[in-house]
Order: C-alpha cells, then structure tokens, then sequence
C-alpha cells in the first residue's frame, strides 16, 4: 500500500493537483523516520542501516511528506535488491546543498534509465509493460526530487552502487 500511495503521491505532484510546501526541513529527522518505517521490510530482507548524520547539519529547502515518499521508495529499491546485510545511510552537506546518499552492492542501472522509466510511465500502455517495484520507486524519487528542486542520482562509486537525493540548503533556520 505504500507504493500505490507514493506513486498516487508523485502523480498528483506531476499534474500539479497537490502543490508542495517547501520550507526549512530537518532531513536527518526525516531520514531517521523514513528508515524507521521501512524496518519491517528491511527484517524480512535481512537487511539494516549504518546512518551518519553529520553534525550541526544545516537544514534543506523541502516539503516533508514528499521528501519522505521519495526517501520510501529509494529505500525499498535498496532494501530489495541490494546484496549487502547493512546498508550505508549517509546525510552531510556538499557546498550549498544537503546530501542523502544510500551505499550498497546492489545492482547498478545504467544512465539513463531513470529518464526512460519516467517516458515509460508518462506514455498511454498496457499494464503488462510498466517496470517492477523498482522501477516505479526509482519514478516516485525521481519525480519528487525534481518537484522538490533536488537532483536523483545512481552512480557506481568504488565499486558501491551509490544512489543520492541533493536537495537545496535552507538559508531560515527550522523552527522546532
């Protein structure tokens, strides 16, 4: 049910029928709950987390409950593909921005296939022919980090797949 909602989420985002509300976000308190959600499906994987949340980290310019969706449905691809018992959550800052990025030894997808599952996905087709859960969580992180000004990306880092949301740090401060 997650992922019918996320992507009923990321369809509604696209058509413009749900607008964001992008403010000063605390992602390491998003991130700790996403990952804290999606522990029963990491359980039956045998899989887990080693999240670094670096400190003082300075929050990002984003809706909560998108960020959340597209962090769901990065963390379901790498919870059910990944070859890896331990998962490495990483949440830092790069120049102006704030990085999640995911470390596996999962499969890496080659450039250019999150652009042709989002074709796919926008084209009138049977059923059949749509990709798999990864393929329609890949759509959902990839459409919500679009509508959230962020960057998606799947790179092969040192031989890890790497699979990162860039979002655009907040100059305000998060009001607790």
């Amino acid at each position: 049910l997650q992922m019918v909602d996320s992507l009923l989420f990321a369809g509604k985002v696209q058509t413009h029928q749900i607008e964001l509300a992008l403010e000063p976000v605390n992602v390491g308190s998003v991130v700790n709950k996403v990952i804290e959600d999606m522990k029963p499906l990491a359980h039956r994987h045998a899989r887990s987390f080693s999240t670094t949340i670096t400190n003082q980290l300075e929050p990002a310019t984003a809706d909560k409950i998108a960020l959340s969706h597209a962090l769901g449905g990065i963390l379901d691809v790498v919870i059910r593909s990944s070859k890896s018992e331990v998962v490495d959550v990483l949440v830092h800052h790069q120049e102006e921005t704030v990085m999640i990025t995911l470390r596996d030894d999962g499969i890496h997808l080659p450039a250019g296939t999150i652009n042709s599952i989002i074709k796919r996905l926008g084209s009138p087709q049977p059923a059949k022919q749509l990709p798999g859960t990864a393929g329609l969580s890949m759509y959902v992180a990839a459409v919500l980090s679009d509508a959230l000004n962020g960057v998606f990306q799947i790179q092969q880092v040192k031989g890890k797949r790497a699979i990162s949301l860039t979002l655009p740090r907040s100059e305000q401060m998060v009001l607790i």
